[in-house]
């Protein structure tokens, strides 16, 4: 360990604090020269001086580790983390993505350890999609591989992050690979959760353009979308241009109008369609949720 020790002292000659911060600087600078057997000195360094260390230390040292594409040990250093209880996170889990997609030979492990990252509250970024759209381009996949795509934008989708959606969208039609509907239904129904309806309506367009019709989940999430936007003569419109497609109103469909008008405070329509809903068969599930959405509608 004489060359960490060495730099330690120079550093308190220094009059540079030798707390970890510094310690974990120097981490940085022994992966950044992929000497990584220095590094790891440096951490048992730390833990002979009694600091701490902590998730981000031993997060540099995992992520130099797979730069220089040695995951066993990476996974290693993983794994000693979990024995101190310390928890992944996003730059662990981008770190070891990475990792894989450096091999060039583990993209599905790559993919595996994405889908790991909600359950443990860990958010993927563009970045975490766009380290695995580079795995797969390094194995030549990606032309044949819509359905990865389309997972990658519906887990954008699930947490919000519509511009990392769409750039990822972007990159799709880039490298030859076409959007079919299943992909403008994810995008489409992002933009409604998050009240950008007219970004949604964009791509019905483009669909319409492409000859792909949309389906009847699409048209219940666009409902839904321009209640929430607040774009109530465009309700009419959607519902004149399913039946016009031959797609008939379905139970969800009744529920959207049945909340969105709700929510507007126009409980005379709402009753009106819960009992157009009723004469044509369908059996409203969410009774209890309906008469709190009364309830609340009588309030206006």
């Amino acid at each position: 360990m004489e060359g960490p020790k060495r730099m330690l002292k120079l550093m308190f000659e220094k009059g540079i604090s030798r707390n970890a911060v510094t310690y974990t600087m120097l981490v940085k600078g022994y992966c950044k020269k992929r000497e990584m057997q220095e590094a790891e000195k440096v951490i048992k360094e730390m833990e002979e001086e009694l600091m701490v260390v902590d998730d981000y230390a031993f997060g540099v040292l995992l992520d130099g580790y797979c730069q220089v594409g040695k995951m066993d040990d990476a996974v290693r250093i993983q794994e000693e983390m979990f024995k101190m209880g310390l928890k992944m996170n996003l730059f662990v889990s981008n770190s070891l993505i990475n990792g894989q997609r450096v091999l060039a030979r583990h993209t599905s492990e790559a993919f595996k350890l994405c889908d790991e990252m909600l359950p443990e509250g860990i958010e993927p970024t563009f970045v975490t999609y766009n380290t695995l759209l580079k795995g797969y381009v390094m194995q030549g996949a990606f032309p044949k591989s819509r359905i990865v795509f389309n997972t990658m934008i519906n887990g954008l989708r699930k947490i919000g992050k519509m511009d990392e959606a769409k750039e990822i969208f972007g990159k799709m039609k880039e490298l030859g690979c076409l959007p079919d509907g299943i992909t403008y239904r994810i995008l489409s129904d992002g933009y409604c959760k998050i009240g950008e309806i007219e970004e949604a309506f964009k791509l019905e367009d483009k669909m319409e353009r492409e000859a792909i019709i949309p389906t009847i989940e699409m048209y219940n999430s666009l409902i839904s979308g321009v209640f929430k936007s607040r774009k109530l003569s465009k309700v009419g419109d959607l519902i004149t241009e399913m039946c016009t497609r031959g797609l008939a109103p379905n139970l969800v469909t009744f529920g959207a109008l049945i909340a969105g008008y709700c929510d507007v405070g126009n409980l005379n329509k709402a009753f009106s369609i819960y009992f157009e809903m009723t004469e044509k068969g369908f059996a409203y599930t969410g009774l209890a949720g309906l008469t709190r959405q009364i309830y609340c509608c009588r309030r206006w």
